[in-house]
């Protein structure tokens, strides 16, 4: 499959045959941490994306060749060039998650940038491998309109190889500049604890440069940040989640509590225990329709 071998052999990117779709290709990125509860929704968000958005090519860079539904595309995640070394040498770890997970959130977007990099894909969609999309990516891509990129780690549309070399550079500034760092640090807390991830940095980044988009502009639009919050009271909660309901069309639905209106969700972001979740909003073998569940 695509030249891939197996976990423990020496990964090369094999070549990519021309994507098939005329849609926006997106992309996720995997990495086996050890983490059994992510491999079991994996698939599942896979599906859905495929599902959601027929139009465009589902690509996964992954460490190790894998079962995947039909159609997916498998790509070698390419940890061993030059720029993802580089920075490894520079990471410091600076967050109450495991040394492997947050290192690999940094990576991936220089992997990311490399595999583009070589394959000519001017634009495209990055979603972590918690996202459970519900319409084309399209809808997500418009609300970008002119920027190069968002701030959002977790759910991003990127415009140009300049948005990744901005990314990836920042990233290394974090690490390099002590200032910086010091700066991030003394902002980003979880309790007394200190916190650096790819999300703070972005979020650091997109202060600095307007050419980011700010994606919390979008939270009461159906762009979710969280499943677990209330978007900054703009939506009800039931219990530790968004208060949702699920039309006959299976995408999910949530009143606004500024004005009433009931507001489709393009995506749902299922951090941490809420991924739980991912099995019951996902549709099961195809998109449903009204007729399908009368």
């Amino acid at each position: 499959m695509l030249g891939l071998r197996r976990k423990g052999d020496d990964v090369h990117t094999a070549a990519l045959p021309i994507l098939r779709k005329p849609g926006v290709p997106i992309i996720f990125a995997y990495a086996d941490l050890n983490d059994v509860w992510t491999k079991s929704f994996l698939d599942i968000v896979l599906r859905q994306a495929a599902l959601a958005s027929p139009g465009s090519d589902i690509i996964i860079l992954t460490d190790a060749e894998r079962p995947c539904p039909p159609g997916i595309i498998q790509v070698p995640l390419g940890e061993h060039h030059a720029a993802v070394l580089h920075f490894k040498r520079l990471y410091r770890h600076t967050s109450s998650n495991r040394f492997k997970f947050e290192l690999f959130c940094f990576t991936r977007w220089f992997c990311i940038r490399e595999f583009v990099r070589r394959h000519g894909i001017a634009r495209f969609c990055v979603f972590d491998c918690d996202v459970l999309l519900f319409s084309p990516v399209e809808t997500f891509v418009a609300a970008f309109g002119d920027h190069l990129a968002g701030n959002w780690s977790w759910a991003n549309t990127i415009s140009s190889l300049r948005a990744l070399d901005l990314i990836c550079g920042h990233f290394e500034a974090v690490f390099q500049d002590r200032g910086l760092f010091a700066s991030i640090t003394k902002r980003n807390r979880v309790g007394a604890a200190p916190l650096v991830s790819d999300m703070v940095a972005l979020f650091d980044l997109a202060e600095r440069d307007s050419t980011f988009l700010n994606q919390h502009t979008l939270l009461g639009d159906g762009f979710d940040d969280n499943i677990n919050f209330s978007s900054g009271g703009l939506f009800a909660m039931d219990g530790p989640i968004k208060a949702l309901t699920v039309g006959a069309d299976g995408i999910p639905r949530a009143r606004r509590a500024r004005d009433g209106v009931v507001v489709p969700f393009h995506f749902l972001h299922f951090q941490g225990p809420a991924k739980n979740l991912i099995a019951k909003f996902a549709w099961q073998l195809a998109k449903p329709s009204p007729l399908e569940l009368t």
